[in-house]
């Protein structure tokens, strides 16, 4: 049964109108909806959502590489969360352990080039608290006397001042 549903795009911040046309619950293909305030138009990136939500190689759970980087042929292999998240947390205290804990550093890109704009705030609420982990929960932040500051979340920033 094919059917049109109303809804935006959410493969950046624009959040364009569209119309989904799904059939047997499968995503076929996606329109600019006139009738939405941004629906005028709509990308290449919204018309491939169909190819991104379906494709047969698209990750659905965490993979970790059994071959070395160098190896011409890389091979990996599935993995719980639980398993990722433990491994991503150890690396990340060997790192700090290591070279302090000015070795890590959080990045997102702009809003607009990724679907990770919906988890922005995520990924720098994650850099917050490794921040606060590696510095000590105490750390307080000396905006005034630091030599140099670089963030990304201005807003955020200009909040905390």
């Amino acid at each position: 049964m094919m059917e049109e549903k109303v809804g935006f795009c959410t493969l950046c911040k624009s959040r364009c109108g569209t119309i989904n046309v799904v059939e047997n619950g499968w995503l076929k293909k996606v329109v600019p909806n006139p009738d939405h305030p941004t629906g005028k138009a709509i990308c290449l990136k919204g018309r491939s959502a169909p190819e991104v939500v379906h494709n047969s190689r698209r990750l659905t759970a965490p993979l970790r590489r059994t071959t070395p980087k160098s190896d011409p042929d890389p091979r990996w292999m599935e993995i719980s969360w639980d398993e990722a998240l433990d491994e991503i947390g150890d690396r990340l205290k060997d790192h700090v352990a290591r070279g302090g804990p000015e070795s890590i550093a959080f990045a997102v890109t702009s809003g607009s080039s990724s679907p990770l704009s919906d988890s922005t705030y995520w990924i720098l609420r994650f850099g917050e608290l490794i921040e606060r982990a590696a510095f000590d929960w105490d750390f307080v932040r000396d905006w005034t006397n630091a030599p140099c500051l670089v963030r990304s979340d201005n807003d955020r920033l200009a909040r905390s001042l």
